[in-house]
């Protein structure tokens, strides 16, 4: 099973860039495995295991436009001081949480702060969540790349391809799921009445 610590971000490419994604899932203590079964074509994110780590990298690259993807329990020094609001390169946060309770209870913490976090979602849709987002993340990089760095570009544009194969992957499983629930229940249905 592949997980975050099977994310490979690529230091040769993505850095050149203006937009950053980050990942903080800081593995002190107790912490739960995240499937992530599409890891390897998260090669724009750039992954951390380290809160003091991954607040460094932000506060040294202050002329970046970072999009942070965090766990709950990671949240605490964003909030601290008020870090994540006076902390201008650090444009979106996406928090993961372990259950509906925690994802409640952060949505209803940080409703006043939508313009710069979004809507908290439970860990187990993180997979389809960073695929949705490289999607956009990688057009948005490609279009920057090709008028600066025209033949790295294309390293970007292979990465947004692979990644629209692995979304219409999950959307046609997604499909054939509901189609096969349709199915059973006009099948159940039809017992019924007869």
């Amino acid at each position: 099973m592949k997980t975050i610590s099977d994310i490979v971000f690529d230091c040769s490419v993505y850095p050149l860039a203006k937009f950053w994604s980050l990942l903080l899932y800081d593995m002190t203590g107790i912490s739960i495995v995240i499937p992530l079964p599409n890891a390897y074509l998260m090669r724009f994110l750039h992954p951390f295991t380290d809160t003091t780590v991954c607040q460094k990298h932000i506060d040294d690259n202050d002329q970046k436009n970072i999009t942070l993807f965090t766990y709950e329990d990671n949240m605490n020094w964003l909030i601290i001081n008020s870090y994540f609001e006076n902390t201008s390169q650090l444009e979106k946060i996406n928090i993961f949480c372990s259950s509906i309770d925690n994802q409640d209870y952060w949505t209803g913490r940080t409703e006043r702060f939508r313009n710069k976090i979004e809507k908290p979602f439970l860990y187990n849709e993180l997979d389809i969540e960073l695929l949705l987002f490289g999607h956009k993340h990688t057009q948005k990089i490609y279009k920057e790349l090709y008028e600066k760095q025209g033949s790295v570009s294309n390293k970007v544009k292979e990465d947004a391809r692979n990644i629209m194969q692995a979304l219409a992957i999950y959307f046609q499983h997604k499909v054939n799921t509901e189609d096969e629930q349709i199915r059973l229940s006009e099948e159940a249905n039809e017992g019924v009445l007869e």
